[in-house]
């Protein structure tokens, strides 16, 4: 008998052909058995990340809105207690790392994609990242102790991991108490878009601020606040995705980058098509919002901010 992930609930049925659903806590965890080589194909080849790593190459370097809350809230910390060490799961290029640093903070963190920890190497001088899958692992190749760090953050990668409960329980072990966990997610209760990543390999869990409470909780942390916000462009931009003809366009420009005659042209051409797209969906995008403010636990992304007890 399948018992729920989170909540140990025994009553689970099929949602679709890809999830179950528990109808209890309403977690949405993957039916098929996804192997670490598919779920690494996908953070080394995906198509958007391989464009947000040519358009970093150049220095175009910009946080998320789920970043900027994060540095707000650290900031308001900061004058509170004393913060010396953090660690960012799934860091990319270590763009939000480097923001960190006004607060002194000593900067760790991994990634499974070998270009973006090339990047954050290169441009930023991070000297503690690492390829790595899991954090226990990266903890334990630079022989980092427990309650080792103050702030621990994880940003759209829970989604990805095949075992929930392991990530938390490996964040326990690794942050000190007082310290904090914050970490952003889909959230499955957003308005209904059909998103072409929103299935294994890629997304292998869904998550809605009920099952998220239970399964932080379980490890021992408390929530402080949880925070649902819509990024301006998500919706549009979701629509341009399933077009195939704006992805073989993306595509063929990526694959240029090998080719140092059109590497020029075509990063030019990627950087306009780039800001292009992002003006037009945050004007399609607009009208929606005046709608989705009236619904603020509708956005499509929680914001968490736990604390080790």
């Amino acid at each position: 008998m399948i018992s729920c992930p989170i909540c140990e609930f025994k009553i689970i049925v099929k949602y679709d052909s890809d999830f179950y659903v528990c109808s209890n806590c309403e977690y949405q965890f993957n039916i098929k058995n996804i192997k670490d080589s598919a779920i690494k194909k996908y953070y080394n080849g995906d198509l958007g990340l391989l464009v947000q790593a040519a358009l970093e190459n150049t220095g175009n370097f910009k946080l998320k809105p789920y970043h900027k809350k994060t540095l707000n809230f650290l900031e308001k910390q900061f004058n509170k207690q004393s913060f010396h060490r953090i660690c960012d799961i799934g860091c990319g290029t270590g763009t939000f790392l480097n923001a960190t640093r006004v607060y002194n903070f000593t900067c760790y963190g991994y990634d499974l994609n070998k270009e973006h920890i090339s990047i954050a190497k290169k441009t930023f001088g991070l000297k503690n990242i690492r390829v790595s899958g899991d954090l226990n692992g990266y903890c334990k190749r630079l022989s980092l102790p427990r309650n080792f760090f103050d702030v621990i953050t994880m940003f759209e990668v829970l989604e990805h991991v095949r075992n929930v409960n392991s990530v938390v329980e490996s964040v326990y072990r690794y942050l000190r108490p007082g310290g904090y966990f914050i970490f952003s997610t889909p959230n499955f209760d957003r308005i209904p878009i059909k998103e072409r990543w929103d299935k294994p390999p890629i997304h292998l869990s869904r998550f809605k601020e009920k099952n998220i409470r239970i399964l932080i909780n379980k490890h021992n942390l408390d929530i402080e606040k949880i925070t649902f916000y819509n990024e301006l462009g998500y919706y549009c931009d979701n629509i341009i995705h399933r077009l195939s003809f704006s992805r073989n366009v993306s595509r063929a420009l990526v694959e240029d980058q090998g080719n140092p005659s059109k590497k020029r042209f075509s990063l030019f051409i990627l950087r306009y098509l780039t800001r292009s797209k992002k003006l037009l969906c945050k004007i399609v995008d607009l009208p929606l919002f005046s709608i989705l403010f009236l619904f603020p636990k509708r956005g499509h992304t929680m914001l968490v901010f736990a604390k080790k007890k």
